[in-house]
């Protein structure tokens, strides 16, 4: 009976037999109790430590990163995948029986789209847009239609081409005349407008003066 512990005086006194139950189920959760305490203590400082390690290791990650990036040379421009102009204007005088103009450029100069489809007017429009590599403020486009086509539309075509830009006299260029316009604002839009062989054609685009007449110099019709 000394290993019973103290009971409310005013709770009714339990059966003998039941005592070492009661006491078993008292003293039973409060035995690991006390070694439960010390043993959260290292796994908290442990804890912590995997967190400090993980911070330090995701630092010198970046700064590898930093460093990766600082000495990496950069690229001054979007490399542009080149097109096969000469490809599109063999299909066009294939199916349309027309000898477009085909730029022959050189390096810098790249090909970035060729195509012929229907203008918003209705007409069939040839097009070879270029580019400069390392330089991204030119570029140059060629727009070429049938001469023939309805006066209306066909100015509604030029004005398109040439983005409503103003006429600022002729040049000649490799023994062909050539009408300049020139658009308002910033950035200027320069323009090189010509009707020969039976198609109307037009040289846009932005940059110096001096690469849309290198451009308009360069063209050929292309021949089977």
């Amino acid at each position: 009976m000394s290993s019973v512990p103290p009971q409310d005086a005013d709770a009714p006194t339990p059966p003998a037999e039941t005592r070492p139950t009661e006491s078993a189920s008292q003293t039973g959760p409060v035995g690991p109790a006390p070694a439960a305490a010390p043993a959260g203590v290292p796994r908290k400082r442990h804890t912590m430590g995997t967190w400090r390690s993980l911070v330090i290791s995701m630092l010198v990650m970046l700064g590898f990163v930093w460093l990766w990036l600082a000495l990496s040379p950069r690229a001054s421009h979007l490399e542009q995948r080149e097109v096969d102009v000469m490809s599109v204007a063999r299909q066009v005088n294939r199916e349309a029986g027309l000898k477009v103009s085909v730029p022959q450029l050189q390096a810098p100069w790249t090909a970035t789209s060729a195509r012929y489809a229907r203008s918003a007017e209705g007409l069939m429009t040839w097009y070879a847009g270029y580019h400069v590599t390392g330089d991204d403020s030119v570029f140059v486009g060629l727009r070429q239609t049938a001469s023939d086509a309805d006066p209306r539309a066909k100015d509604s075509w030029l004005a398109e081409a040439t983005r409503d830009g103003r006429e600022m006299g002729t040049v000649d260029i490799g023994g062909r005349t050539w009408t300049r316009h020139e658009t308002g604002g910033e950035p200027v839009r320069r323009s090189l407008v010509s009707e020969e062989g039976g198609l109307l054609t037009v040289v846009e685009g932005l940059g110096p003066q001096e690469r849309l007449t290198e451009f308009a110099g360069s063209l050929r019709p292309y021949k089977p």
